[in-house]
């Protein structure tokens, strides 16, 4: 994903550069299909999107009834979070109380996978057909225009994004990528500058404020933390309400990213299609507990916290109530972040720093699975709403529209007059999604999702977190020997889902 470099004023109506939805009726199913159709789809949506959602939804009805002669009707459900619809579906398994068209997580959908290989949709059978498949509707949105190289098929996804989908057990694609957000910095600019003040500076080579901004774009997480133990022991004239000058929202995520980060062995699908910690033993779990002891004596130290520590508060609570000065979390979350007033201090925005020279970072963001229904009708309908929403015009309308700090997950989108907008305003998400694009640049972990996976990312979350409480209650045990106690603990809790 290149930068853009020009801005083009937005237009009424998106310019079809990319695959946008069409009135033609080029494609049109034969009249012998079905007459009416109706399929349930279940979400975990926020009012904002809700709204995006329901206007897709109208449009896409009133395409297929121009285009099909089908009477098609989308149900969609709001089912609360991942977790609630995940319980729900399950309870479902073997009976009809499930829909077309769902919501996940990956570990969601391998779940689905272990209940039984034949319930998720192998969307190869979809994404490859001749007359449906990805590239072969233009009233959906489905074709480039002349002004584009290439088709909006499966190639014009982002990488990262699709490959998400392909890593479960089972060879296939069994998921799509709908929205996408990744973790971020937020910092206070104001406080980082006055630790490079003439007389008492972390480096007295970095003096004006566009320096400042730009070492901070390319800072290491080993020099991040410099940078905060600096701030810690001068926080009388830095920043003196401050509790900790790290924050990292996601204990789990700071757990893999750090593990990706140093090629640390993770996790895994054995030749069984069963779950694998790759760090149970050996020279992996040596430098797990090698970087879990780092993490844990800098949480010691004082330097750096987490959500866990904070008893679920964010980050961003702590930035806006200058209390740290690097917020590490979901882009997401983007909005929780600015300041009250602008009065306060200035923020600004950058990739979270990385170990080892290696930054690669969590992809988050609903994706979308499709489970199989004994009406073939009601499946196929799902996956032509499922193109629907990820064309180029409806993908950019609900990420972008919607104001909620996810980026979109073709590749067509960035070339859109549309984007190039969003990203000429003044707001904290287009400035989020910038750094998504530009500084992160598609570097996105993708691991295995298996039976118990989900387990796994909970009981890593709580290691640190736990071997420093341990510490912090015995005084006559090391840091090294908790941690080994807690990771061995945690392998074990894990293993019990797999």
């Amino acid at each position: 994903m290149k930068k853009i470099s020009y801005i083009i004023p937005l237009v009424a109506m998106l310019t079809l550069t990319g695959c946008g939805s069409q009135s033609s009726s080029d494609n049109t199913t034969s009249s012998a299909g079905p007459k009416k159709v109706s399929f349930e789809f279940w979400h975990t949506l926020g009012q904002g999107l809700q709204e995006g959602l329901v206007d897709a939804i109208a449009e896409f009805e009133t395409i297929i009834k121009k285009n099909e002669g089908v009477d098609v009707e989308v149900n969609a459900i709001y089912q609360g979070d991942y977790n609630d619809i995940a319980t729900k579906i399950e309870s479902g398994f073997g009976g009809s109380n499930i829909p077309s068209l769902t919501v996940a997580y990956p570990d969601n959908v391998a779940k689905y996978l272990d209940y039984s290989e034949d319930f998720v949709v192998n969307l190869d059978n979809y994404i490859n057909d001749s007359n449906y498949g990805l590239g072969k509707q233009s009233y959906l949105g489905d074709l480039s225009s002349d002004s584009m190289s290439g088709k909006c098929d499966e190639d014009d996804f982002v990488d990262a994004f699709i490959e998400e989908g392909r890593h479960y057990k089972k060879e296939g694609t069994y998921s799509l990528p709908w929205m996408k957000s990744s973790e971020v910095m937020f910092y206070n600019l104001d406080a980082v500058k006055r630790c490079f003040k003439t007389g008492n500076s972390f480096n007295d080579s970095i003096t004006t404020e566009d320096q400042i901004i730009e070492y901070m774009k390319t800072i290491s997480w080993d020099e991040l933390v410099s940078l905060s133990r600096f701030a810690l022991e001068n926080k009388a004239t830095i920043l003196p309400n401050m509790v900790t000058p790290m924050f990292y929202d996601s204990d789990s995520n700071l757990f893999i990213t750090k593990m990706f980060q140093n090629n640390i062995g993770y996790a895994s699908v054995n030749s069984e299609g069963k779950g694998n910690i790759d760090f149970e033993s050996g020279e992996n779990r040596t430098k797990t507990e090698q970087m879990v002891c780092g993490l844990v004596s800098l949480m010691k130290e004082g330097i750096l916290t987490t959500k866990i520590l904070q008893n679920d508060k964010y980050g961003s609570d702590f930035l806006s109530e200058e209390q740290t000065l690097f917020a590490m979390g979901s882009s997401g979350g983007a909005g929780y972040n600015a300041p009250a007033s602008s009065d306060q201090f200035t923020y600004k925005i950058t990739r979270v720093p990385a170990s080892n020279n290696n930054p690669i970072y969590v992809s988050q963001g609903p994706t979308l699975t499709l489970l199989k229904n004994a009406d073939s009708a009601k499946t196929e309908y799902a996956w032509k709403f499922m193109k629907f929403l990820t064309n180029t015009e409806y993908n950019n309308d609900l990420c972008l529209g919607s104001s909620q700090g996810y980026i979109p997950v073709r590749e067509s989108c960035y070339n859109t007059d549309y984007f190039a907008a969003f990203l000429a305003e003044d707001s904290i998400y287009s400035k989020t999604a910038e750094v998504l694009l530009n500084e992160i640049s598609g570097e996105y972990i993708t691991s295995d999702s298996f039976k118990g996976s989900d387990t796994l990312r909970k009981q890593v979350g709580g290691i640190a977190a736990t071997a420093y409480g341990l510490v912090k209650k015995n005084a006559s045990l090391t840091i090294e020997e908790a941690v080994s106690q807690v990771t061995s603990s945690a392998i074990n809790e894990a293993k019990k889902k797999f």
